[in-house]
């Protein structure tokens, strides 16, 4: 994949992201190379059920605490006292319950994480069960150490530059509706090539950084949490292939339905949110849109399709039909907190 000019850098043996570095080694090799450089002090390894072998030789140590977390961030505290440093393996949940426990106790922290989409590992602050309740909290800076030889998919960090670059035409659609005034980002053109590990990997940390800083992240990032819940294997994929067929049918057909107001309520139940939260744009709104749309229509059109032919070439494209599909999450998406399908729901053409 290709990037705006001075969007992405290519990778190095160490690069430094949004206050850690991203290093390319062997997870016990990393796992040296951090340890030698913390002080005295217990080490408390937290892992996921899938990631536990990954650091399996550093648990060997008599220094060594180990935990399989199990989705509340309390468990990291009620560990020994004594700890000296938190080494982290799997999935973004575990990354930054590892990051707001080391920051909390001000000790350095290790990432081995086990997507290359690297979710969880350079944001300033994200959200972390504690107690069994849902905060977002602040997340200290990380040493991320990534295995190029380890057992990830490809195929989701591949479809996590898609996804980014869907964002970015969905927030250049919002801001023309008059719903987004944040950062305003470059947009990313996808190369069909099959991508270098390494440069895929880096890729995906640069454009963490940028959302960092502002970026857009879309409502994909929403529905690819939503799949991933569900125990979705390939939530990203799933969650570009779904909302870009959606988009393209938008622009290229959707036209708003006059006199119609969908049922906010009903759709509050069925998706589980409190009515309360739903958005109802006035009829000045509701007008003003309509002509927006009408205005960028051919131009998002373009963008839409020009990304959908690169996906169709690149080397994890599978045709599926979308009538083996279940479609629920996306059909509720507005009401979890989405994007350009709330302005889709608001036309009445979201089910």
């Amino acid at each position: 994949m290709q990037i705006a000019e001075n969007t992405v850098r290519k990778r190095n043996e160490g690069e430094e992201y949004g206050g850690g570095e991203l290093h390319f080694v062997a997870a016990d090799e990393g796992a040296r190379r951090f340890l030698s450089g913390c002080g005295a002090g217990k080490i408390l390894i937290v892992t996921d059920s899938d990631s536990y072998k990954t650091l399996a030789r550093t648990a060997l140590s008599p220094k060594a605490l180990s935990l399989v977390y199990d989705g509340d961030a309390l468990a990291l505290f009620s560990m020994p006292d004594g700890v000296g440093s938190v080494l982290a393996a799997g999935g973004e949940d575990v990354l930054r319950a590892a990051r707001y426990f080391a920051g909390v106790r001000r000790v350095p922290c290790a990432l081995f994480p086990s997507s290359g989409t690297l979710f969880g590992a350079f944001e300033e602050q994200g959200e972390v069960t504690l107690c069994s309740e849902r905060r977002v909290v602040p997340l200290a800076a990380a040493q991320t150490y990534f295995d190029l030889k380890g057992n990830y998919s490809l195929s989701e960090a591949y479809a996590q530059l898609y996804l980014t670059a869907l964002a970015r035409i969905e927030a250049d659609a919002l801001a023309q509706f008059g719903l987004y005034g944040g950062a305003r980002c470059e947009k990313i053109i996808p190369d069909t090539g099959y991508p270098d590990q390494g440069d895929l990997i880096a890729q995906n940390a640069a454009l963490r950084r940028e959302e960092r800083g502002g970026a857009p992240t879309g409502e994909g990032r929403i529905l690819a949490r939503l799949h991933a819940a569900d125990g979705n294997k390939r939530p990203v994929y799933r969650a570009f292939t779904e909302l870009i067929a959606l988009y393209y049918a938008f622009f290229k057909c959707g036209k708003p339905r006059k006199y119609f107001i969908c049922d906010y309520a009903a759709r509050a139940k069925a998706a589980g949110t409190p009515y309360s939260a739903a958005v109802v744009p006035t009829p000045q709104e509701y007008a003003l849109r309509a002509l927006a749309l009408e205005k960028m229509r051919s131009q998002k059109l373009f963008e839409l399709k020009e990304l959908l032919q690169c996906w169709q070439q690149g080397p994890f494209y599978l045709k599926q039909a979308a009538s083996l599909l279940d479609l629920s999450r996306m059909k509720y998406l507005p009401e979890r907190g989405g994007g350009l399908s709330a302005v889709i729901r608001d036309f009445g053409l979201l089910g």
